[in-house]
Protein backbone atom coordinates (compact mmCIF):
# COMPACT_ATOMS: atom_id res chain seq x y z
CA UNK A 1 0.00 0.00 0.00
CA UNK A 2 1.38 3.40 -0.32
CA UNK A 3 1.69 5.93 2.04
CA UNK A 4 -1.75 7.76 2.10
CA UNK A 5 -3.94 4.05 2.02
CA UNK A 6 -1.60 3.66 5.12
CA UNK A 7 -1.98 6.33 7.52
CA UNK A 8 -5.63 6.30 6.36
CA UNK A 9 -5.95 3.06 7.60
CA UNK A 10 -4.53 3.93 10.53
CA UNK A 11 -6.59 7.01 11.14
CA UNK A 12 -9.50 4.54 10.90
CA UNK A 13 -8.23 2.07 13.82
CA UNK A 14 -7.43 5.37 15.92
CA UNK A 15 -3.45 4.92 15.86
CA UNK A 16 -1.85 8.14 16.15
CA UNK A 17 1.14 8.65 13.93
CA UNK A 18 2.49 12.03 15.73
CA UNK A 19 6.22 10.61 16.29
CA UNK A 20 7.12 8.79 13.31
CA UNK A 21 10.46 8.33 10.92
CA UNK A 22 11.35 6.79 8.02
CA UNK A 23 13.64 3.90 7.04
CA UNK A 24 14.44 2.24 4.02
CA UNK A 25 14.91 4.23 0.02
CA UNK A 26 12.41 5.43 -2.42
CA UNK A 27 13.97 3.07 -4.99
CA UNK A 28 13.32 0.01 -1.99
CA UNK A 29 10.73 -0.75 0.17
CA UNK A 30 10.65 1.59 2.55
CA UNK A 31 9.19 1.73 6.34
CA UNK A 32 7.15 3.76 8.56
CA UNK A 33 8.19 3.59 11.89
CA UNK A 34 5.31 4.44 14.89
CA UNK A 35 4.74 3.55 18.47
CA UNK A 36 3.72 0.41 18.92
CA UNK A 37 0.00 0.14 18.53
CA UNK A 38 -0.05 -2.97 20.74
CA UNK A 39 2.01 -1.44 23.52
CA UNK A 40 -0.30 -1.58 26.05
CA UNK A 41 -0.94 -5.13 25.55
CA UNK A 42 2.32 -6.67 24.87
CA UNK A 43 5.17 -4.14 26.15
CA UNK A 44 5.91 -4.09 29.69
CA UNK A 45 5.96 -0.46 30.44
CA UNK A 46 2.54 -0.47 28.30
CA UNK A 47 4.22 2.20 26.12
CA UNK A 48 6.27 2.73 23.60
CA UNK A 49 8.30 6.02 23.71
CA UNK A 50 10.20 5.32 20.72
CA UNK A 51 9.03 4.32 17.51
CA UNK A 52 9.73 0.45 17.20
CA UNK A 53 6.57 -0.32 15.41
CA UNK A 54 7.84 -0.69 11.21
CA UNK A 55 4.71 -0.56 8.38
CA UNK A 56 6.12 -1.06 4.46
CA UNK A 57 4.99 1.35 2.27
CA UNK A 58 4.91 -0.17 -1.34
CA UNK A 59 3.11 1.75 -3.96
CA UNK A 60 2.91 -2.12 -6.04
CA UNK A 61 2.02 -4.48 -3.20
CA UNK A 62 1.32 -5.74 0.20
CA UNK A 63 2.23 -4.11 3.32
CA UNK A 64 3.59 -5.48 6.33
CA UNK A 65 3.87 -4.44 10.19
CA UNK A 66 6.37 -5.40 12.30
CA UNK A 67 7.36 -4.63 16.19
CA UNK A 68 11.05 -4.67 17.30
CA UNK A 69 10.03 -4.51 20.17
CA UNK A 70 7.34 -7.29 21.28
CA UNK A 71 7.97 -9.05 18.20
CA UNK A 72 3.86 -8.96 16.57
CA UNK A 73 4.51 -9.09 12.85
CA UNK A 74 2.18 -9.74 9.63
CA UNK A 75 0.29 -8.49 7.13
CA UNK A 76 -1.28 -4.92 7.30
CA UNK A 77 -4.87 -5.85 6.31
CA UNK A 78 -4.57 -8.45 9.27
CA UNK A 79 -3.96 -5.73 11.57
CA UNK A 80 -7.43 -4.61 12.16
CA UNK A 81 -8.28 -8.25 13.31
CA UNK A 82 -5.56 -8.49 15.42
CA UNK A 83 -5.77 -5.30 16.97
CA UNK A 84 -9.23 -5.71 17.36
CA UNK A 85 -8.86 -8.73 19.24
CA UNK A 86 -6.70 -6.79 22.15
CA UNK A 87 -8.97 -3.88 22.28
CA UNK A 88 -12.14 -6.15 22.24
CA UNK A 89 -13.62 -4.18 19.36
CA UNK A 90 -14.56 -5.67 15.89
CA UNK A 91 -12.74 -3.87 13.40
CA UNK A 92 -14.36 -6.25 10.42
CA UNK A 93 -15.28 -3.68 8.22
CA UNK A 94 -11.86 -1.39 8.55
CA UNK A 95 -9.97 -5.11 7.72
CA UNK A 96 -12.49 -5.27 4.76
CA UNK A 97 -11.66 -1.86 3.36
CA UNK A 98 -7.97 -2.95 4.20
CA UNK A 99 -7.82 -6.17 1.92
CA UNK A 100 -9.66 -4.22 -1.07
CA UNK A 101 -6.62 -1.30 -0.38
CA UNK A 102 -4.59 -4.09 -1.02
CA UNK A 103 -6.28 -5.67 -3.64
CA UNK A 104 -5.96 -2.70 -5.60
CA UNK A 105 -2.14 -2.12 -4.65
CA UNK A 106 -1.50 -5.26 -6.28
CA UNK A 107 -3.29 -5.98 -9.68
CA UNK A 108 -3.83 -2.34 -10.69
CA UNK A 109 -1.82 -0.41 -12.64
CA UNK A 110 -1.12 3.14 -12.27
CA UNK A 111 -3.56 5.60 -13.11
CA UNK A 112 -2.63 7.92 -16.28
CA UNK A 113 -1.32 11.21 -15.40
CA UNK A 114 -4.51 13.56 -15.08
CA UNK A 115 -2.28 16.50 -16.40
CA UNK A 116 -1.24 14.31 -19.46
CA UNK A 117 -4.61 12.29 -20.66
CA UNK A 118 -4.95 14.96 -22.76
CA UNK A 119 -4.14 12.90 -25.82
CA UNK A 120 -5.65 9.86 -27.35
CA UNK A 121 -3.30 7.56 -27.38
CA UNK A 122 -1.37 3.93 -27.42
CA UNK A 123 -0.93 4.31 -23.54
CA UNK A 124 -4.79 5.04 -22.88
CA UNK A 125 -6.22 1.97 -25.41
CA UNK A 126 -3.65 0.11 -22.88
CA UNK A 127 -4.61 1.47 -19.73
CA UNK A 128 -8.52 0.95 -21.22
CA UNK A 129 -8.38 -2.82 -22.29
CA UNK A 130 -6.16 -3.56 -19.31
CA UNK A 131 -6.38 -6.79 -17.45
CA UNK A 132 -6.10 -6.00 -14.01
CA UNK A 133 -8.95 -3.63 -14.32
CA UNK A 134 -11.16 -5.73 -15.55
CA UNK A 135 -10.16 -8.55 -13.08
CA UNK A 136 -11.21 -5.70 -10.31
CA UNK A 137 -14.48 -5.27 -11.83
CA UNK A 138 -15.27 -9.33 -11.97
CA UNK A 139 -14.41 -9.32 -8.31
CA UNK A 140 -18.54 -8.43 -7.73
CA UNK A 141 -21.12 -10.68 -9.49
CA UNK A 142 -23.56 -8.55 -12.09
CA UNK A 143 -27.06 -6.67 -10.80
CA UNK A 144 -29.68 -7.70 -12.68
CA UNK A 145 -32.89 -6.80 -10.40
CA UNK A 146 -32.81 -5.61 -6.39
CA UNK A 147 -35.54 -4.74 -4.59
CA UNK A 148 -34.31 -1.58 -4.16
CA UNK A 149 -33.41 -0.43 -7.20
CA UNK A 150 -37.36 -1.61 -8.12
CA UNK A 151 -38.24 0.55 -5.33
CA UNK A 152 -37.19 3.25 -6.87
CA UNK A 153 -38.36 2.51 -10.07
CA UNK A 154 -34.65 1.54 -11.75
CA UNK A 155 -35.51 -1.30 -13.85
CA UNK A 156 -34.12 -3.55 -16.58
CA UNK A 157 -31.81 -3.22 -18.07
CA UNK A 158 -30.69 -0.01 -16.34
CA UNK A 159 -28.71 -1.89 -14.23
CA UNK A 160 -27.17 -3.64 -16.73
CA UNK A 161 -26.58 -0.27 -19.19
CA UNK A 162 -24.92 1.18 -16.08
CA UNK A 163 -22.65 -2.45 -15.33
CA UNK A 164 -23.62 -2.28 -11.78
CA UNK A 165 -21.75 -4.81 -9.11
CA UNK A 166 -22.81 -6.51 -5.78
CA UNK A 167 -21.13 -6.42 -2.58
CA UNK A 168 -22.80 -9.10 -0.70
CA UNK A 169 -20.66 -8.40 2.29
CA UNK A 170 -21.57 -4.97 3.09
CA UNK A 171 -24.92 -5.01 1.07
CA UNK A 172 -23.77 -2.55 -1.35
CA UNK A 173 -24.92 -1.37 -4.88
CA UNK A 174 -21.79 -0.62 -6.52
CA UNK A 175 -21.09 1.74 -9.30
CA UNK A 176 -18.49 1.60 -11.89
CA UNK A 177 -16.92 5.02 -12.33
CA UNK A 178 -14.53 5.65 -15.45
CA UNK A 179 -12.10 8.48 -16.42
CA UNK A 180 -12.77 10.75 -19.56
CA UNK A 181 -11.16 7.96 -21.74
CA UNK A 182 -12.92 5.30 -20.50
CA UNK A 183 -10.47 3.26 -18.02
CA UNK A 184 -12.32 1.51 -15.48
CA UNK A 185 -11.08 3.94 -11.76
CA UNK A 186 -12.68 2.19 -9.03
CA UNK A 187 -16.31 1.49 -7.71
CA UNK A 188 -18.42 3.99 -5.26
CA UNK A 189 -20.99 1.89 -2.90
CA UNK A 190 -24.47 2.39 -2.32
CA UNK A 191 -25.82 0.76 0.82
CA UNK A 192 -29.09 -0.56 0.49
CA UNK A 193 -29.35 -1.34 4.08
CA UNK A 194 -31.70 0.83 6.52
CA UNK A 195 -30.93 4.38 7.27
CA UNK A 196 -31.02 3.79 11.04
CA UNK A 197 -27.77 1.49 10.50
CA UNK A 198 -25.36 4.19 8.70
CA UNK A 199 -22.55 5.33 10.93
CA UNK A 200 -19.16 6.74 10.39
CA UNK A 201 -18.42 2.56 10.25
CA UNK A 202 -21.28 2.12 8.13
CA UNK A 203 -21.72 4.93 6.03
CA UNK A 204 -24.78 5.35 3.22
CA UNK A 205 -21.88 5.50 0.32
CA UNK A 206 -18.36 3.69 0.65
CA UNK A 207 -15.65 3.95 -2.06
CA UNK A 208 -12.93 1.45 -3.38
CA UNK A 209 -10.36 0.78 -4.87
CA UNK A 210 -8.78 3.95 -3.92
CA UNK A 211 -11.61 6.24 -5.92
CA UNK A 212 -10.37 9.84 -6.60
CA UNK A 213 -13.64 11.79 -6.88
CA UNK A 214 -11.85 15.07 -7.00
CA UNK A 215 -11.08 14.00 -10.41
CA UNK A 216 -14.11 11.97 -11.98
CA UNK A 217 -17.74 12.25 -12.43
CA UNK A 218 -19.94 8.90 -12.50
CA UNK A 219 -21.04 8.32 -16.09
CA UNK A 220 -20.80 6.44 -18.66
CA UNK A 221 -17.67 4.82 -20.02
CA UNK A 222 -17.14 5.94 -23.74
CA UNK A 223 -19.28 9.16 -23.70
CA UNK A 224 -16.61 12.07 -24.27
CA UNK A 225 -18.93 14.85 -25.82
CA UNK A 226 -22.49 16.20 -25.45
CA UNK A 227 -24.55 17.89 -23.46
CA UNK A 228 -23.64 17.21 -20.02
CA UNK A 229 -26.91 16.68 -17.11
CA UNK A 230 -24.77 16.58 -14.08
CA UNK A 231 -26.72 15.44 -11.00
CA UNK A 232 -26.03 14.96 -7.65
CA UNK A 233 -26.21 11.21 -6.33
CA UNK A 234 -26.26 7.65 -7.31
CA UNK A 235 -30.00 7.59 -7.75
CA UNK A 236 -30.10 10.79 -9.66
CA UNK A 237 -27.92 9.38 -12.51
CA UNK A 238 -29.71 6.08 -12.65
CA UNK A 239 -33.32 7.55 -13.32
CA UNK A 240 -31.75 10.15 -15.59
CA UNK A 241 -29.67 7.39 -17.77
CA UNK A 242 -32.93 5.30 -18.03
CA UNK A 243 -34.50 8.38 -18.83
CA UNK A 244 -32.84 8.30 -22.25
CA UNK A 245 -30.41 11.21 -21.44
CA UNK A 246 -26.58 9.17 -22.44
CA UNK A 247 -24.59 12.42 -21.15
CA UNK A 248 -25.68 12.09 -17.23
CA UNK A 249 -23.14 13.18 -15.00
CA UNK A 250 -23.11 12.64 -11.02
CA UNK A 251 -20.53 14.47 -9.00
CA UNK A 252 -20.22 11.35 -6.65
CA UNK A 253 -21.87 13.43 -3.76
CA UNK A 254 -18.68 15.55 -3.38
CA UNK A 255 -18.56 19.39 -4.41
CA UNK A 256 -17.81 20.30 -7.89
CA UNK A 257 -14.22 20.85 -7.68
CA UNK A 258 -11.56 22.70 -9.09
CA UNK A 259 -10.61 19.76 -11.11
CA UNK A 260 -13.65 18.56 -12.06
CA UNK A 261 -14.56 22.47 -13.58
CA UNK A 262 -11.49 22.11 -15.12
CA UNK A 263 -12.39 19.02 -17.22
CA UNK A 264 -15.73 21.10 -17.64
CA UNK A 265 -14.31 23.77 -19.40
CA UNK A 266 -11.53 21.51 -21.18
CA UNK A 267 -14.13 19.21 -22.76
CA UNK A 268 -16.61 22.48 -23.34
CA UNK A 269 -19.82 21.16 -23.86
CA UNK A 270 -23.12 22.34 -22.51
CA UNK A 271 -23.68 22.06 -18.61
CA UNK A 272 -27.20 21.23 -17.34
CA UNK A 273 -27.45 21.29 -13.88
CA UNK A 274 -29.98 18.69 -12.35
CA UNK A 275 -29.28 19.34 -8.71
CA UNK A 276 -31.38 18.70 -5.54
CA UNK A 277 -34.15 20.81 -5.06
CA UNK A 278 -33.20 22.27 -1.31
CA UNK A 279 -30.92 24.90 -0.27
CA UNK A 280 -27.65 23.74 -0.16
CA UNK A 281 -28.03 22.68 -4.16
CA UNK A 282 -29.24 25.92 -4.95
CA UNK A 283 -26.66 28.05 -2.84
CA UNK A 284 -23.82 25.85 -4.53
CA UNK A 285 -25.26 26.75 -7.45
CA UNK A 286 -25.62 30.57 -7.29
CA UNK A 287 -23.76 31.40 -3.88
CA UNK A 288 -25.09 32.68 -0.47
CA UNK A 289 -25.64 35.83 1.57
CA UNK A 290 -23.34 37.07 3.67
CA UNK A 291 -24.11 39.12 6.98
CA UNK A 292 -24.38 42.33 5.22
CA UNK A 293 -27.10 40.42 2.59
CA UNK A 294 -24.49 40.93 -0.40
CA UNK A 295 -24.71 37.45 -2.68
CA UNK A 296 -21.09 35.67 -2.81
CA UNK A 297 -20.20 34.01 -5.61
CA UNK A 298 -16.73 33.16 -5.93
CA UNK A 299 -17.11 29.67 -5.22
CA UNK A 300 -20.95 29.17 -7.41
CA UNK A 301 -20.82 27.03 -9.51
CA UNK A 302 -22.92 28.71 -12.35
CA UNK A 303 -20.70 31.76 -12.27
CA UNK A 304 -17.51 29.95 -11.93
CA UNK A 305 -18.88 27.96 -15.29
CA UNK A 306 -20.80 30.41 -17.34
CA UNK A 307 -18.26 32.75 -19.13
CA UNK A 308 -16.35 29.80 -20.64
CA UNK A 309 -19.45 26.84 -22.07
CA UNK A 310 -23.57 27.50 -21.88
CA UNK A 311 -24.79 26.87 -18.41
CA UNK A 312 -28.03 25.47 -17.77
CA UNK A 313 -30.59 25.15 -15.10
CA UNK A 314 -33.41 22.49 -14.69
CA UNK A 315 -36.26 23.98 -12.80
CA UNK A 316 -38.02 22.64 -10.21
CA UNK A 317 -42.58 23.37 -10.03
CA UNK A 318 -42.12 23.98 -6.13
CA UNK A 319 -39.09 25.74 -4.97
CA UNK A 320 -37.20 24.01 -2.20
CA UNK A 321 -39.30 21.15 -1.58
CA UNK A 322 -36.48 18.87 -0.70
CA UNK A 323 -37.08 17.03 -4.21
CA UNK A 324 -34.17 14.94 -6.11
CA UNK A 325 -34.50 14.05 -9.84
CA UNK A 326 -34.03 9.75 -8.13
CA UNK A 327 -37.95 10.55 -7.15
CA UNK A 328 -39.33 12.15 -10.48
CA UNK A 329 -40.81 10.55 -12.95
CA UNK A 330 -39.17 10.03 -16.08
CA UNK A 331 -42.13 11.92 -18.14
CA UNK A 332 -41.36 15.01 -15.54
CA UNK A 333 -37.83 14.35 -16.26
CA UNK A 334 -38.12 14.76 -19.85
CA UNK A 335 -40.54 18.05 -19.84
CA UNK A 336 -37.97 19.60 -17.03
CA UNK A 337 -34.79 19.35 -18.80
CA UNK A 338 -36.69 20.59 -22.10
CA UNK A 339 -37.52 23.53 -19.85
CA UNK A 340 -34.36 24.16 -18.62
CA UNK A 341 -33.15 28.02 -18.28
CA UNK A 342 -29.84 29.35 -19.72
CA UNK A 343 -28.19 31.10 -16.74
CA UNK A 344 -27.82 33.82 -18.98
CA UNK A 345 -31.21 34.30 -20.31
CA UNK A 346 -30.34 32.17 -24.17
CA UNK A 347 -33.40 30.72 -25.33
CA UNK A 348 -33.67 26.73 -24.32
CA UNK A 349 -31.49 24.08 -26.82
CA UNK A 350 -33.74 21.09 -28.13
CA UNK A 351 -33.03 17.37 -28.65
CA UNK A 352 -30.54 16.56 -26.01
CA UNK A 353 -31.66 12.50 -25.72
CA UNK A 354 -30.84 10.18 -28.28
CA UNK A 355 -33.76 8.03 -29.04
CA UNK A 356 -32.23 4.46 -29.49
CA UNK A 357 -31.28 4.97 -25.83
CA UNK A 358 -34.55 5.33 -24.47
CA UNK A 359 -35.49 2.46 -22.46
CA UNK A 360 -39.17 1.59 -23.19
Amino acid sequence: MDEKTVRDLLFQLKIPVQKHSYSGSKERTRWLNISCPFAPFTHQRGSDTNPSFGITINDAGKSNYKCLACGLKGRLSALPSRLGGYRKEDYSRIRHWAEMAELQATISKPVVDWENDHTHDEQTDEHRNSKPAHAAIKRYPRIVSLPYLRDRNIRWPTPLTLGLRFDSYQSRILFPCYDRHGAFAGFTGRSIRHPRTYSKKNPKVRDYLGLDKRKLFLRLPGRRSGPKIISEGLIDFAKIVQTGFPYAHAILGTALTPEKIDILIEEGDPVYFFMDNDLAGWQALFGVFNGDGELEVDNAWAFRLYREVPVWIVPYDTPLDGTDPGSLDEKTIRRMISNAWLFMGNPPLDDLMEPHLMLP
